[in-house]
């Protein structure tokens, strides 16, 4: 018997996962070194992996093989053909390099046998590397115009997003069940409802996910970001036109949305947050950081226990802590006593004059936006032309969005802006719509140093109203 042998095979697109691609080249790898007299020691498969330079896969058993030989573990490397070893002409370098090194030579079903130790077998190697390497090449052009030509047609391609079905050589059409679902989660985050508080709604209702048994803040986030929801064509990451489908949203709440998804001040609140809604809102009066929540707990005080309430406390001075029931019953009595006056409601009417200037500001941008993607698919803008253009436009587009949300009227709080008394509204409120009108109404809460063990005083809640 000859020298030890592995035998590589590989294959680059395995949709189904049946590896019958690489099952054949092995079979006959194996035949190709009965022929020649090798044992072969060691196989090695790489399944549904490219080998061109537009491949990002990483091709973790042809790594090995390569270890292998240069260990001396096998001094053979067989193939079906130079194009399933490599693609790049850079790696024919390495294999050169490898049999020059180290003495290991190369056998292939189909590409016949390179002799690299003389210069015309490794110009040959290499005229065979460039031809792979282009055809390679020539394939994903190929491949990405028929993408870009489908996308142009509104024709999909890949798995069904949520919220859509599929007829095939058709658009896709919105999906009669969850269409809606992605609707009015979308209305709901333009109100200022937050992603965790809707995830439970529908959780409670039993509407499944498109994964799993449970809806998450992540996974709605990740659907209500989507460009096609409000019709728009995308193609590597940009915005390139109008689909030919039926939007599930309108373009305004859906630029609302993403201003809200993406606003770096957005926080994902913690649990006690939920309950506590006055958690992160208020800022601590020595050192200015906000006030976090602690949980009720058990302590020793010269040797009798002493149990201590839930509070508000700074994390970073320790300069405050104050129970929590005495703030928000302060809070509390000061929402709703506003609220109850005669131009209470009024402030939650927001401002319309700012509302107006930011919404034609909005416009004008998006026309613009708009105008870059005709021209784009006029052959008058270059693919990174339009990605500067969008990367500049599209910020701006969103700080308009968010001025006009900030200053629009609070229409998720009308139980609060109807007149009469608001008490029964305040009371059966959820600690997240506490949050928003407390939100609404006040620039900043501090509360103020008191001195241990000093009873609570409710002037030492200092408040800053949005509006007078």
């Amino acid at each position: 018997m000859g020298h030890g042998a592995g035998l590589y095979a590989r294959i680059s697109d395995d949709r189904e996962g049946l590896e019958q691609g690489v099952e054949r080249q092995v079979e006959d790898g194996h035949r190709l070194a009965d022929r020649l007299d090798l044992r072969v020691i060691d196989t090695y498969v790489d399944n549904d992996r490219g080998a061109s330079t537009r491949s990002r896969k990483p091709r973790p058993e042809y790594a090995r093989m390569l270890d292998d030989a240069r260990a001396g573990r096998i001094s053979t490397i067989i193939a079906y053909s130079n194009s399933r070893l490599t693609r790049r002409p850079r790696e024919v370098e390495d294999l050169i390099e490898l049999h020059e090194r180290y003495g290991v030579r190369i056998h292939t079903v189909v590409s016949g046998d390179d002799d690299l130790s003389t210069a015309d077998g490794r110009m040959v190697a290499r005229i065979k590397g460039n031809v792979d390497a282009a055809e390679a090449e020539r394939t994903g052009e190929r491949v990405a115009r028929a993408f870009q030509q489908r996308a142009e047609r509104g024709l999909p391609h890949g798995a069904v997003a949520y919220g859509w079905t599929r007829t095939p050589g058709q658009p896709d059409a919105a999906d009669p069940e969850a269409a809606p679902i992605i609707a009015e989660a979308a209305r709901r985050i333009a109100r200022g409802e937050s992603a965790r508080s809707i995830c439970a709604d529908l959780n409670e209702r039993g509407v499944r996910p498109p994964r799993g048994e449970r809806w998450s803040p992540t996974v709605l986030r990740q659907i209500l970001l989507r460009e096609r929801n409000c019709g728009r064509l995308i193609r590597k990451g940009q915005v390139i036109g109008r689909g030919v489908w039926e939007p599930i949203v309108d373009e305004d709440t859906h630029d609302r949305v993403v201003a809200i998804l993406r606003d770096p001040s957005r926080r994902t609140a913690r649990k006690n947050e939920l309950r506590y809604y006055l958690a992160g809102v208020m800022t601590c009066g020595k050192c200015g950081a906000p006030l976090r929540t602690a949980v009720g707990r058990v302590v020793t005080v010269n040797g009798r226990e002493k149990r201590q309430p839930p509070a508000y406390w700074c994390g970073e001075c320790y300069g405050i802590r104050r129970k929590i029931s005495d703030v928000e019953d302060t809070v509390e009595a000061l929402v709703v006593g506003r609220l109850n006056m005669p131009d209470g409601p009024e402030l939650l009417a927001g401002s319309p004059e700012v509302v107006r200037e930011q919404t034609a500001r909005a416009e004008a941008l998006r026309a613009r936006l708009d105008r870059a993607a005709d021209d784009y698919a006029d052959g008058l803008l270059t693919p990174e032309q339009l990605r500067r253009i969008t990367g500049k436009l599209r910020p701006q587009i969103e700080d308009a969005t968010r001025r006009a949300r900030e200053a629009g009227p609070s229409p998720q709080l009308e139980e609060f802006s109807k007149g009469g008394d608001v008490r029964p509204a305040w009371d059966a409120a959820s600690p997240d719509r506490k949050r928003q009108v407390v939100n609404t109404l006040f620039k900043r809460i501090v509360v103020k140093p008191a001195g241990q063990g000093r009873a609570f005083d409710p002037d030492l809640i200092a408040v800053e109203w949005r509006r007078a």
